[in-house]
């Protein structure tokens, strides 16, 4: 197995982004289908702290499974679980690295995790590693929190505009419904174009989540997950219609 050693101009060759917005965006892809999924919070929590983690070289971190766990209030286990999903999931990739000690032979370090970008998830078994596993958020044990330096962070990513295109969901139904809703809502989303933002267009998002509920109040529709399928699909087809029209306008010169 190749290793590295930790040099800021050998991890650069490693970047796997041009900007912190084209990494963003990855990220937001990649928790849609954790989310879609029903995949551990852990899990959202690590691939989100890597985001953070990765600003001095864009994609790349190499913080311990300790820091880690210390950032997120996760168990190192539970964090190795998680980092071992994103693997499988193919959004990131890790490589070993050596450092030498003082007066000693090289010797294994931390892990190099790389942000893979537009992962071709659709292809990957989403068998979770983490099956069985209770995630509970765990106090870190000071003894064995990471003191070497880590890049520096910045909490660029922030999730108050998807909860507030999904807050009809959450305030009118109990949480194992609103994963099954929000899993109809990503997969209405995708089926349409994958690499659109729900963030984007909360508020149409939250418009149609609304109607779709009164309809169901109001005994107009039986199943909700349904209606709420082909409604989404109907509004992500007539938002990637405005968005091609534009871009065809554009190239036109119009």
């Amino acid at each position: 197995m190749d290793h590295l050693t930790i040099d800021f101009n050998t991890l650069k060759d490693y970047a796997t982004f041009e900007t912190i917005h084209e990494m963003d965006e990855t990220i937001y892809d990649y928790i849609g289908t954790l989310t879609a999924d029903e995949q551990p919070e852990s899990v959202i929590e690590v691939l989100r702290f890597f985001g953070r983690s990765s600003l001095r070289v864009l994609g790349v971190s190499f913080a311990k499974y300790e820091t880690i766990a210390s950032d997120i209030g996760y168990s190192k286990r539970t964090v190795i679980r998680a980092v071992n999903t994103l693997v499988s999931y193919g959004m990131i990739t890790k490589t070993p690295t050596l450092k030498r000690w003082a007066g000693r032979s090289l010797k294994r370090s931390v892990n190099v995790v790389t942000i893979v970008p537009n992962a071709p998830i659709e292809q990957v078994s989403f068998q979770s590693v983490t099956a069985g596993a209770t995630d509970e958020a765990t106090p870190a044990n000071d003894s064995t929190v990471d003191t070497q330096s880590e890049p520096i962070v910045f909490k660029h990513i922030n999730n108050n505009v998807l909860d507030s295109a999904l807050s009809p969901l959450t305030a009118c139904f109990d949480d194992a419904t609103v994963h099954k809703l929000t899993r109809v809502i990503y997969r209405a989303k995708a089926s349409v174009n994958r690499k659109l933002r729900i963030e984007t267009y909360a508020n149409d998002v939250r418009a149609c989540i609304l109607a779709c509920i009164r309809r169901l109040k109001t005994g107009q529709i039986r199943k909700l997950d349904d209606y709420l399928y082909v409604s989404i699909q109907a509004l992500f087809r007539r938002v990637y219609a405005v968005k091609m029209n534009a871009v065809f306008a554009d190239l036109l010169g119009e």
